[in-house]
């Protein structure tokens, strides 16, 4: 719900489907009380016979290379892939979020010793 997206799934699952399903990968989070960082992903539709348009294909890649960037702490270049990505899918919520943590992250910067990994305070 939080993402905007019907179904979230840990990496575990998303290995075990991954040869059946398209499961991007969404975010790296540490859920509310927990120690332990876990990758989440969403599943997009069965991979023989899903059919992605051109503009969603562009979509998942710019989504992608903005969360590398994320990740790697490059927020501009986070910034700029998950613009191009809502220019191929606007009322992407996931992208959204990702794109306002690195504008907070290029005004205060994460620790030194950030996993890349966001901290839900809430359930």
């Amino acid at each position: 719900k939080f993402y905007g997206l019907g179904i979230l799934i840990c990496e575990e699952t998303a290995k075990e489907v991954s040869s059946q399903f398209l499961c991007p990968k969404i975010d790296y989070i540490k859920a509310k009380g927990k120690q332990e960082a876990v990758t989440i992903y969403t599943v997009v539709g069965e991979q023989e016979t899903l059919v992605l348009s051109k503009e969603e294909k562009l979509f998942l890649d710019f989504y992608a290379e903005g969360l590398a960037a994320y990740h790697n702490q490059h927020f501009e270049d986070a910034i700029l892939a998950f613009r191009k990505g809502l220019l191929f899918a606007p009322d992407d919520k996931s992208s959204q979020i990702l794109m306002d943590r690195s504008k907070i992250f290029q005004e205060i910067p994460p620790p030194i010793d950030w996993d890349g990994s966001w901290t839900f305070t809430q359930k």
